[in-house]
């Protein structure tokens, strides 16, 4: 039996009674002793007996009644999900091919509302059980993964886990950006990247895997620059944790980053006159006149550079002191403070105004944006912060190696309160660059699918990852 197109009508060639075709709802013409329909639809269950031209223009009209919303009932069964081939056209991810296999997955996707691919091992693109996946609620891990959980895509909101797919012993190589960041995934693992070139002139990003990035050298020969940047994740969502938090961020981020004394009680030192207004305003807002800013009384400068954080009238308790008690922050010197875990899941919002307190106190804007580093503690803090909020860090070479180099999503703007601070103006969003990529064991990995658009999820260190590549395949698909 061979299927063909005749006119407007798909037609099979066949004896009447032939019960492929009357199964599939074609029609007898007995005069032209054919089986026929006008129904794409239709046509698909018979597809196997077309040639791959035909085969072809079936699956565009298919996909046409699927985009408008046309019932498409399921033809094949058990048999067809377990075919190894196809001869599907799909649009495949730039520098990569579907294998055989995945082409089937694919066409095998496309009849049905819901489909799970599940291969067997070693057919997937895949990270280590203990790679640290981000969630709405948090990090988790790989093995931690399970169908209906969610996690973070590229765009900072929850995508759905679709699928979990264990494969066994996998070569795992860590993938080492120059912001010291790091990712441990499998060899065919599928990255999304592009180039300084092509991000000039504003070319679309392409994906790769670990080993191709590996074949293609991370490096020019002629610079010895580094090729191959990977998108960062916008602003994330996170389940907020507690609601109101303690402590204003804005002035936990004046208190943690500045020159200030929290034991026994909160002296600050204030750079300007736009600062202490601010504080001035905070405190009154959220304390209702009980909580003041006083001049330093051992402070014999003039202009009252350091300012107490203290009550209006003597006695009682001092809210804020008894805030930062319950922070765990109060007592700290300078080499000891942290931002405590409440304020790196609290809003973007919350999240910027803790960031923009940070650099108010100790960040520089005058020769790219920076911000001197008091503890190790702190340090991982702002590299979780800023990472949240779509940007990256760097430590600073040289002598200045207390400082910390941030960049930051251009759609936050000038982040200083007082915006004649920062002279710095990005035109571009910030990405990461890899820097190497290392062989470094063999171990028992898992790959996931999501529900997001671009396949993409967040790894460790806000590293943006991909998808399974067939179901990138289906989402490819649908937009033909």
């Amino acid at each position: 039996m061979k299927i063909f197109k005749r006119g407007g009508r798909w037609c099979v060639d066949a004896k009447f009674g032939e019960q492929h075709a009357k199964e599939a709802g074609f029609e007898w013409d007995a005069k032209q002793s054919l089986w026929w329909t006008c129904d794409a639809r239709k046509a698909w269950q018979l597809r196997e007996f077309a040639d791959n031209s035909v085969k072809n223009a079936i699956h565009k009209e298919f996909l046409k009644h699927k985009r408008n919303g046309h019932h498409v009932p399921s033809y094949s069964g058990l048999d067809k999900s377990r075919a190894m081939e196809s001869a599907i056209h799909v649009p495949a991810p730039d520098g990569l091919k579907y294998l055989p296999y995945q082409l089937a997955g694919i066409e095998f996707a496309l009849e049905r509302q819901h489909t799970l691919i599940a291969d067997e091992m070693g057919l997937g693109k895949a990270q280590p059980l203990d790679a640290k996946i981000l969630t709405p609620h948090g990090w988790k891990t790989m093995g931690d993964m399970k169908v209906g959980m969610q996690v973070t895509g590229k765009d900072g909101k929850a995508t759905e886990v679709l699928g979990v797919f264990p494969q066994g012993k996998k070569d795992i190589y860590e993938v080492t950006f120059t912001d010291g960041s790091k990712v441990r995934c499998c060899g065919d693992h599928l990255w999304t990247v592009n180039t300084p070139t092509r991000r000039f002139r504003n070319l679309p990003w392409f994906d790769l895997t670990t080993k191709q990035l590996i074949q293609n050298g991370l490096t020019y020969e002629e610079t010895g620059k580094r090729k191959f940047h990977v998108p960062l994740v916008g602003s994330v969502q996170y389940k907020k944790q507690r609601d109101p938090l303690p402590v204003d961020p804005w002035l936990l981020g004046i208190i943690l980053g500045g020159s200030s004394h929290i034991r026994p009680e909160v002296v600050i030192t204030v750079s300007n006159d736009a600062i202490k207004t601010r504080i001035e305003e905070t405190l009154g807002r959220n304390y209702g006149g009980e909580i003041v800013l006083s001049p330093q009384l051992k402070d014999q400068n003039k202009e009252h550079r350091r300012w107490r954080i203290k009550r209006w009238k003597r006695g009682g308790v001092n809210v804020v002191v008894s805030q930062l008690r319950e922070l765990g922050i109060q007592g700290l010197r300078a080499d000891e403070r942290f931002i405590p875990d409440m304020y790196l899941r609290a809003s973007i919002r919350e999240r910027i105004e803790l960031l923009r307190g940070l650099l108010d106190a100790r960040g520089s804007g005058q020769n790219g944006l920076r911000f001197v580093i008091s503890s190790a503690e702190l340090r991982e803090g702002i590299r979780e912060l800023v990472g949240s909020l779509g940007g990256c860090t760097n430590a600073v070479d040289g002598h200045q190696k207390n400082f910390m180099a941030l960049k930051l999503p251009t759609k936050l703007g000038s982040i200083f309160t007082d915006p004649n601070k920062c002279k710095v103006k990005h035109r571009r969003n910030p990405t990461r660059t890899i820097n190497k990529i290392e062989k470094v064991g063999n171990e028992e990995c898992q790959c996931i699918s999501v529900s997001n658009k671009d396949g993409l999820y967040v790894s460790n260190d806000y590293a943006v990852t991909h998808n399974t590549i067939q179901v990138i395949g289906v989402m490819n698909a649908t937009k033909t």
